[in-house]
């Protein structure tokens, strides 16, 4: 029931840090310039482009604008140093990813960040504040490396006063979102439906 835009952004190595945050602000500033309110405005990214959705929001409040009426995370990848214990204890179990997960994790960062620091807030999401944040929704399963990093955000989130709900869905596999024939799939995307016509403002 609502419009969706996706962003072509640029791909890492050939561009790196900043150049896809650019590319994202460009399009938020497009629809607030067109005279879509915020609050009509519901940012998902999921693996590694939940953390570019997420340090999107953080740059954008760094910048004065207004922040839009919620953030939808789905198997996001939150750690650029792959601290997450369940990079250890889950390691084999996530068919997307190999024996090598966090050290591969970090490599990715390491050639998105080029010549910045991956600690950096604004590439790391998971070390950022995150006050002031609207509504997140993360989705996760439990056969998914990266569910530590879900789940370390998802309390950071709350002791920061931000409306976080985690759901964590049984034997679920990173992404398991894109298998339509999954009830678990099904469930997943009615909830991502509910969230949107809970915290976004209907257009007039």
């Amino acid at each position: 029931g609502c419009g969706a835009i996706a962003i072509d952004y640029s791909l890492t190595p050939e561009a790196v840090y900043p150049t896809q945050l650019e590319e994202i602000e460009t399009a938020y500033r497009a629809l607030l310039s067109a005279g879509r309110a915020p609050e009509q405005i519901v940012v998902i990214g999921d693996s590694a482009g939940g953390a570019l959705a997420l340090c999107s929001l953080y740059r954008w409040r760094a910048a004065g604008l207004p922040l839009p009426a919620g953030l939808a995370l789905l198997s996001p990848l939150l750690d650029a140093r792959a601290e997450s214990d369940t990079h250890h204890s889950l390691r084999g179990r996530d068919p997307l990813f190999t024996a090598n997960g966090a050290e591969n994790c970090t490599q990715c960062f390491q050639l998105y960040a080029g010549d910045a620091d991956i600690g950096d807030p604004l590439i790391s999401p998971i070390s950022g504040d995150l006050a002031g944040l609207p509504p997140v929704l993360i989705h996760v399963g439990t056969r998914e490396v990266l569910l530590g990093d879900s789940a370390r955000f998802s309390e950071k989130a709350r002791q920061a006063g931000v409306d976080v709900t985690l759901r964590v869905f049984d034997g679920m596999f990173h992404l398991f979102h894109q298998h339509w024939r999954l009830a678990e799939a099904r469930s997943a995307h009615q909830d991502i439906a509910d969230f949107i016509a809970r915290v976004g403002s209907p257009v007039d």
